[in-house]
Parts: C-alpha cells; structure tokens; sequence
C-alpha cells in the first residue's frame, strides 16, 4: 500500500472515530468502538513511517551493494591481469 494510501486510510479511519461513530452510536458501545478505530488508525500511520523508513534504509542498501559490486568487479580484473602476467606453476 503506497505511503498516501495510508495516510487516507488513517485520516479516513480518524474521521470516523472522532465524527461519524459518535454521531451514530452512544454510550459505551460507541466509546468502545471508537477507541478502536482511532487506534488502527494511529498503527496505520506508524505502519507508514517504517516504510518510509524501511524503504530510505533498503536504498541506501542497495546503493552500498552496488558499490560492492563495482569493486568487486575491478578486483576481479585486476586479478585476472595479474594471472595473465604471472609464470605458470609447474604441475607436481
């Protein structure tokens, strides 16, 4: 779910705790089940800001292993130069 469909979701489901269940329901039930509907709403924007940050934390992951990659990479020729300029090893 993308971070602006959260943010509608938890501002839609905030709505209708503190507009809409008061207006239809009363008394304990309707406190009740408010109360519930605001605190999915709040996980719902807690949800959003670990993704948010998941995601700013796998990018930064990504950019380490492709910088991996490009060393590894230069290694990997820098090796294959050296072998081809290094005498071969007699066989025992």
């Amino acid at each position: 779910m993308p971070a602006k469909a959260y943010a509608k979701a938890s501002t839609d489901l905030g709505d209708a705790a503190d507009n809409r269940l008061p207006n239809t329901w009363t008394g304990s039930v309707a406190e009740n089940a408010a109360q519930s509907v605001r605190a999915l709403a709040n996980e719902l924007a807690v949800s959003r800001k670990s993704l948010e940050q998941a995601v700013t934390e796998l990018n930064a992951w990504a950019d380490n292993l492709e910088g991996a990659q490009g060393t590894d990479a230069q290694g990997v020729t820098a090796l294959g130069t050296c072998r081809s300029h290094s005498p071969t090893t007699p066989s025992t």
